[in-house]
């Protein structure tokens, strides 16, 4: 994950990235897991914004948590 994807995600832009929990519970994971929208074309799935979900989600607690 590139600096500039941990700025973006670290700083919870509620206007770029929908929270998960916002939609169902956690089951697994850690408490700052982002909703993946749905994508149609194939431009929107190679979108900054969606590209970056599943990297953030697969994060341990330990490093999305983290100060620095």
């Amino acid at each position: 994950m590139s600096l500039n994807q941990w700025k973006i995600l670290s700083l919870m832009e509620r206007s770029f990235f929908e929270m998960a929990a916002d939609r169902t519970p956690a089951k697994r994971g850690h408490q700052w897991r982002l909703a993946k929208p749905r994508a149609d074309s194939r431009i929107r799935r190679n979108a900054f914004s969606i590209r970056v979900i599943n990297d953030w989600n697969s994060l341990p607690p330990a490093v999305v948590a983290s100060d620095t």
